[in-house]
């Protein structure tokens, strides 16, 4: 009977584990020490430890693409087919709801580092102060 309960247990712990693994697309981004990860559901989540900790997230964006081979071309200037992405969490790490359709996509995270801005030389003037992080479906 124990024996019987272990495999039951085990069987159990690696039907989870599949059913979660399942509901997560694989994805890269167009940027190193990005961490990212698509739902299903179309929630993005990324992660990037180059970016200071009060950056935040103003917009994201989900363009459509098409692939050939190894190749990517991202349509982000054919404006119907631009769409908002839902803003879940502002900051680190940074996750968005993306109305998800078929075909491969893209999603353009526009980042503002505050601790960036302004010069502290010259204050009118900007440097680096937004980030732009594209994730892409990795079919």
């Amino acid at each position: 009977m124990k024996n019987l309960l272990f495999i039951v247990l085990i069987i159990g712990v690696f039907i989870s584990g599949c059913v979660s693994e399942s509901s997560i697309s694989n994805c890269k981004s167009d940027k190193e020490n990005v961490k990212c990860e698509i739902t299903k559901e179309g929630i993005a989540t990324i992660t990037n430890t180059n970016l200071p900790s009060n950056a935040v997230l103003t917009s994201a964006k989900i363009s459509p693409c098409e692939i050939t081979g190894e190749l990517w071309s991202c349509k982000e200037i054919d404006m119907w087919k631009i769409k908002d992405c839902e803003i879940l969490s502002s900051s680190q790490p940074f996750k968005v709801k993306c109305p998800i359709e078929s075909g491969a996509w893209m999603i353009k995270f526009n980042i503002l580092k505050p601790s960036a801005c302004p010069d502290p030389i010259d204050p009118s003037v900007l440097r680096d102060c937004e980030e732009t992080i594209r994730i892409y479906q990795k079919i």
